[in-house]
């Protein structure tokens, strides 16, 4: 498999990114569907600490953050560093699939194991004019790396061209003028031992969930309505993915960035030129199938890097004008 996903399952369909390995969907529904995904997409392995160097007798001054099937080094961390269990981030989860108010979709490893994530479908959606519909997820992320936390957050993703719209929204669903900070349902720093506390604020994630898509529908629903000139999308676009660009530019002008946005914004899979829905989604599809080295790189910036950030811009810029 590619380098950066280094394993990785999947139910249903292939994924947008054509990556991993498939699994029935009986398999990850229902009381074992959280151990079935992880033993499917081969992450039950558990990570321990070792001590790298020592100073002042036995004080340790660093560890090494090894994966204990196969002693890899995963990562160098602090002395006071408690590594997070994939089952334990997982355990997120456990609640809605054993319910069966969702199933993991997609499970995997990115970076040598660095990067640990599941993707459950809620089972819920909504459609915009002319039948576009969007699906809601949770997606749980888990990096065995120092300084980044567990989290959990709500992911939308337009069926027509599985795009993942890969941002937590926050705030007063109301206020659909504005788009929310990029703030996660669920976190968990590696402070503390991982323990049912920690997931305490999972129990209402359902329900938050729920009013994301909801808030995410109306914001949906302004953009549509949006009129978005070539001119416009040149000025939305420009700032994030080519900041080199000064001033006023034309079609004929723009970088090779901009010109294959804006034939993404005209041809791609369910395109809507003309309007700021459509230009979201040109965005959404040059990150999640165009930009980068690779698949499996796209994917990792898609969902945990660079990629989520500029989709997130690109949203608040088309809401705020």
């Amino acid at each position: 498999m590619a380098h950066e996903v280094e394993t990785m399952a999947y139910t249903n369909k292939v994924p947008w990114h054509g990556l991993g390995f498939s699994i029935d969907q009986a398999e990850v529904s229902g009381p074992e569907g959280v151990e079935n995904m992880l033993e499917a997409a081969k992450l039950n392995w558990n990570v321990t600490t070792e001590p790298l160097y020592r100073v002042s007798g036995e004080q340790v001054s660093a560890q090494a953050l090894v994966r204990v099937s196969d002693n890899r080094v995963l990562n160098v961390v602090g002395p006071s560093y408690i590594p997070t269990q994939n089952h334990e981030a997982f355990s997120f989860f456990n609640e809605f699939v054993e319910a069966g108010d969702a199933y993991i979709e997609t499970a995997g490893s990115l970076r040598g194991g660095r990067y640990v994530w599941g993707l459950a479908n809620l089972g819920q959606s909504f459609k915009l004019a002319g039948g576009d519909e969007v699906k809601g997820y949770l997606l749980v992320g888990s990096p065995h790396e120092q300084g980044r936390s567990v989290i959990m957050k709500f992911t939308p993703v337009r069926v027509v061209c599985n795009n993942t719209l890969s941002f937590a929204l926050a705030g007063d669903s109301s206020k659909t003028s504005k788009a929310g900070a990029a703030t996660p349902i669920a976190r968990h720093t590696h402070r503390s031992a991982f323990s049912p506390d920690a997931i305490s604020k999972a129990k209402e994630t359902l329900g938050i969930a729920r009013e994301q898509l909801d808030q995410f529908k109306e914001q949906a629903t302004i953009l549509q309505k949006k009129s978005v000139s070539t001119q416009d999308a040149i000025d939305v676009l420009a700032p994030i993915f080519a900041p080199n660009f000064i001033g006023k530019m034309v079609e004929e002008s723009a970088s090779k960035k901009i010109r294959q946005l804006l034939d993404i914004n005209r041809f791609a899979p369910g395109a809507q030129p003309g309007n700021a829905w459509g230009l979201l989604n040109a965005a959404t599809y040059y990150l999640d199938h165009s930009a980068g080295r690779s698949q499996d790189n796209r994917l990792s910036s898609a969902w945990f890097g660079d990629g989520a950030s500029q989709k997130l811009k690109v949203l608040k810029v088309l809401l705020d004008a």
